[in-house]
């Protein structure tokens, strides 16, 4: 018997609402798809790695989102987390925010970097995009469309950036990569729609790690942000980072577990080419010490007695013998 109309309709409605994973491995057609809401400690914990020296302390993760929390007081390098995995070919990534402080623009850091919120696209040393919300002593807060490019036949790297404006403190940033061009978009507060900012030329080599970070440029700079819903839209996952992500103003480190090094034994002294000669021995002294002259004279008085005694014992027999 064939199946009804309403039948049809119940599978197609049950499909349409099937669970979706946080992860799932594509298709041959399909994109491969993750998603972290950040909720909490993350669904796969080994997929992200703490950025920054002081994330043990600055990075939380909370119920609310990830927060990232840089108190005033020192210049804090990118502070936040590190994917451990990267993505292949065309892709699609985005992340929610909310700013709960940053400084005044006069306290807001160095004119380049100021404080910052930033999603970035790690590939190599000479590459990488980034979309930012930052506030320098120059600018007002804005978002900037950022990326760092190594120009065939070039040593150094070049960047260029563009500045578009943002009134609120929450909103989404987001990338996507089709072949060549990478585009960037912004949706503000409780927006669903993204409004695209630029597109510009863009290398198709493998996206090796993807940063979420804040940053700040000044001792006299605060900054307190969450991050929630991680999605990231790809061809497929790449493998695992490594463990230094490099950035335009040196390499940093995730933080990880450091192993000890391992005890070396320190290498025995070699015997030297030439022994010291040894020391002479001290002269002995020609003067008899003052205990065995005693002891001398004492047996001489012994034997001198033994010899006196003798002879008196002598000279009486020869008396005796004599008068007879």
């Amino acid at each position: 018997m064939k199946p009804g109309p309403a039948l049809l309709a119940s599978v197609v409605l049950m499909v349409g609402y099937a669970p979706r994973l946080p992860a799932q491995a594509p298709g041959k057609d399909e994109a491969w798809k993750y998603h972290e809401p950040f909720q909490g400690t993350p669904r796969q914990g080994k997929d992200f790695a703490l950025l920054g020296a002081d994330a043990g302390q600055c990075v939380k993760y909370e119920e609310d989102g990830l927060r990232v929390v840089l108190p005033a007081g020192k210049y804090r390098q990118p502070t936040g987390v590190v994917t451990t995995f990267g993505v292949k070919g065309d892709f699609d990534v985005s992340v929610r925010y909310e700013v709960f402080q940053e400084p005044e623009q006069a306290d807001a850091g160095t004119p380049n970097t100021g404080t910052r919120v930033s999603l970035t696209l790690k590939l190599d040393a000479g590459f990488e995009a980034s979309m930012r919300r930052k506030i320098t002593p120059d600018q007002p807060v804005h978002i900037l469309a950022w990326q760092l490019f190594l120009p065939d036949g070039a040593v150094k790297p070049k960047n260029r950036g563009a500045n578009f404006p943002v009134k609120q403190k929450s909103g989404r940033l987001r990338m996507e990569r089709k072949g060549t061009a990478l585009s960037y978009y912004q949706s503000e507060g409780d927006e669903m729609d993204f409004k695209l900012l630029t597109t510009v030329p863009f290398v198709a080599d493998d996206i090796k790690a993807i940063q979420i970070f804040g940053h700040t440029s000044s001792p006299k700079a605060a900054l307190d942000v969450r991050f929630t819903d991680l999605h990231i839209e790809a061809k497929a996952a790449a493998p695992k980072a490594a463990a230094t992500i490099v950035r335009t103003f040196g390499p940093t480190k995730a933080t990880a577990p450091i192993e000890p090094a391992p005890k070396v034994e320190p290498p025995p002294v070699p015997a030297p080419a030439n022994p010291p000669i040894a020391a002479p021995m001290a002269k002995t002294s020609n003067v008899v010490p003052m205990s065995l002259l005693v002891v001398l004279g004492g047996v001489l008085a012994i034997l001198t007695a033994i010899v006196v005694g003798l002879l008196i014992v002598l000279m009486t027999r020869s008396r005796k013998d004599a008068g007879g």
